[in-house]
């Protein structure tokens, strides 16, 4: 099981996310891209349309993570 848990206080607080197969692809994909080409970068990988009900679902978990602050950041920046 891979979990993502806070190093320092922000929206997260004290949460623990724990993390799918699918999940561990999109961060470790995410390091330094903008965000349309992350999504470029698993639809291709998952081979999937960008249009899919599935690119959707990985586009709203994306959303949540930028949302909750865990891409931002020195080590995990997607840019929109």
């Amino acid at each position: 099981v891979d979990l993502l848990v806070a190093c320092k206080k922000h929206k997260l607080n004290q949460w623990i996310i724990s993390l799918n197969k699918t999940a561990v692809l999109i961060w470790n994909e995410a390091n330094g891209v903008k965000r349309k080409d992350l999504l470029d970068i698993l639809a291709y990988k998952f081979d999937l349309d960008l249009n899919s009900c599935q690119m959707r679902e990985i586009e709203k978990f994306i959303d949540y993570l930028l949302n909750i602050g865990v891409l931002i950041g020195e080590d995990k920046n997607v840019n929109e």
